[in-house]
């Protein structure tokens, strides 16, 4: 049991790191655009 909640765990953190870098990669270049878009003005 031990190694199989090892495993589940690691998975768990794998995917919760993806979906961060991920959401924070968003977040970067929608203020990148926006700062852009302000600069035109």
């Amino acid at each position: 049991m031990g190694p199989v909640l090892a495993i589940v765990g690691i998975l768990a953190i794998a995917g919760g790191v993806q979906y961060y870098s991920n959401f924070v990669a968003k977040e970067n270049a929608a203020s990148k655009h926006f700062t852009a878009s302000r600069d035109n003005r």
